[in-house]
């Protein structure tokens, strides 16, 4: 019994010695950023769960520096190229739940000439709620490269137009419209009315938003409306079955190269649907309308910014016309993680293994999270009033091509510039697409006034009298019936102070067969030096190219 026990006790000793060379054998070894409680935490969850071998802990705190923490050592993040060398770490995770979002940031870009794949363990609000456990980790997302603070929403702007009200939402299958209908259900609306006219993205929504509101034990009524904007009656039916109060008109085409191919249904869709919308919203006598607007209506090189410029001009007109009814728009640039978004792009370019693809190495955008897009909507249509244009606070533009390197080096690879490079994946420049722009603006003008919000201002730009503006509605209604797609950029140019096309589109009769390809005339792209907005140039055989405005 004696030998049988210490036969046992052997056993178990040498299991419990050997444990950790073999967990350390089987499993990624893992550099812990983050050398306090939460790191520690961490380092005790992965060792335990076995997913990661945590080879070592990071601080920028010097009283830890060269102590144990959780059995390892804290090291000075001065030193992470020679400790990468000497641990053999091919992961860093980031645990710092309280840092801000401006610290954790340059943490991050500190980390990027490793070429190490970067993780995130939850936040402290996350963890705090317990929707997230410390060793849920994620990967690196673009906002926290932006460094961007959160600033916590006015919560009577949020209400004003919301709360114990039915709101009805146009494109609400789309990126922004999805996420203002998030956003309407938990602040206790009467009534959210989806309108959208794709109908998997409304059985999408519809069935994520019923899941939420059961799941929160909200009260608020669903209502799922398969439609169009160009329905006059369908939009009017929605508002006045369901007593709509106010209104987000998110539905557009925003893919600039694909509106800039499709120049009829851009028009008819963005133009002429707001019109709609609009219309009907002052005839059902509605208290609130908000128009989602876009950088790109400012100085538009794009039919897609021009023909969100003229929305702008539709409610502006209308907002003249029906002073009783409050009418605003929401002016901001691109939102992460949008359908047509780089970031999406890009992070499915780099799990192929590459190339990652950019328009021009200068070209910069400005960038927000969808969320914080979406309240500031709210906010600023709470404050709107007679057809006022708000702009966002989009904080820096950034240069998309840094964006791709940065992307590519925190999922922990090397970028390329050439195929002959030495890297992992090759970063690629494809061209400046028609309609395209170097950087995007926020202002027509110069001129923005502050609003009570840190983050949401005032501009003040020309608009035009209904009077003015129907008769050319009316042209561009006729041009888009008749198939006429110049007329439709003709008049677009009447609307939008210093719009020029990119290109002038070729519309084939639907009976006319396409002519034989020996008798396709070549249009001709000679390499130049790329400008901030391409104008076209009539050139010598039929084509354009794209030249430099002045």
């Amino acid at each position: 019994m004696v030998v049988f026990l210490s036969l046992a006790w052997l056993r178990f000793t040498a299991s419990a010695l050997l444990r950790p060379v073999t967990h350390g054998l089987q499993s990624e070894r893992v550099l812990i950023y983050g050398a306090g409680r939460a790191g520690t935490q961490l380092a005790a969850a992965l060792t335990a769960s076995g997913q990661y071998w945590p080879v070592g802990l990071v601080d920028d705190r010097k009283d830890l520096q060269g102590r144990l923490a959780a059995g390892l050592r804290v090291h000075s993040p001065d030193n992470l190229a020679v400790l990468r060398e000497r641990l053999k770490f091919t992961r860093v995770l980031l645990a710092m739940p309280s840092a801000s979002m401006h610290r954790r940031a340059d943490i991050v870009r500190g980390l990027e000439s490793l070429s190490v794949k970067v993780m995130v363990m939850p936040g402290l609000d996350e963890l705090a709620c317990g929707s997230r456990q410390v060793g849920e980790l994620r990967d690196v997302q673009v906002e926290d490269l932006l460094g961007r603070e959160p600033v916590c929403p006015d919560t009577h702007l949020m209400d004003a137009f919301i709360k114990d009200k039915s709101v009805l939402i146009t494109g609400a299958g789309g990126s922004i419209g999805s996420e203002l209908a998030r956003q309407v259900l938990m602040r206790g609306a009467r009534r959210l009315v989806l309108f959208e006219m794709s109908e998997i993205a409304l059985y999408q929504i519809e069935r994520e938003l019923q899941d939420l509101r059961a799941r929160s034990e909200i009260s608020t009524e669903i209502v799922a409306v398969l439609g169009t904007v160009l329905d006059k009656l369908g939009v009017e039916r929605a508002m006045l079955r369901h007593a709509v109060q106010t209104v987000y008109h998110a539905a557009a085409y925003k893919h600039v190269p694909l509106v800039e191919q499709n120049v009829l249904a851009g028009a008819q869709n963005n133009i002429l649907g707001t019109r709609v919308v609009v219309d009907a919203a002052v005839h059902c006598r509605l208290d609130n309308f908000v128009l989602v607007s876009s950088d790109k209506a400012v100085r538009p090189t794009s039919v897609m910014g021009a023909t969100k410029r003229v929305q702008e001009l539709i409610v502006q007109a209308a907002a003249h016309a029906a002073p009783e009814m409050r009418m605003s728009m929401v002016r901001f640039g691109n939102v992460l993680a949008s359908s047509g978004s780089v970031v999406p792009l890009f992070r499915e370019q780099i799990r192929k293994g590459g190339p990652v693809t950019v328009t021009h190495p200068e070209v910069t955008r400005y960038f927000m999270t969808i969320p914080e897009a979406a309240q500031l909507v709210i906010q600023a249509g709470a404050m709107g009033s007679r057809g006022d244009i708000f702009v966002l606070d989009m904080g820096e533009p950034v240069r998309i091509s840094d964006l791709a390197r940065k992307m590519i080096h925190l999922s922990g690879y090397r970028p390329k510039e050439d195929a002959a490079g030495e890297g992992d994946i090759e970063v690629v420049y494809t061209g400046l697409r028609a309609g395209e722009k170097l950087y995007e603006e926020l202002l027509i003008d110069a001129s923005a006034e502050p609003t009570s919000h840190p983050r949401i201002q005032k501009a003040q730009e020309p608009c035009l009298t209904q009077a003015e503006l129907t008769p050319i509605l009316v042209s561009m209604s006729d041009a888009v019936s008749a198939e006429r797609p110049q007329q439709v950029l003709t008049l677009l140019t009447t609307l939008v102070c210093g719009y020029v096309p990119t290109m002038q589109p070729v519309v084939q009769p639907l009976a006319e067969p396409a002519p034989p390809e020996s008798q396709a005339v070549p249009i001709r792209r000679p390499a130049q030096k790329p400008s901030k907005h391409l104008v076209p140039t009539p050139i010598a055989d039929g084509g354009l190219m794209s030249a430099s405005s002045s």
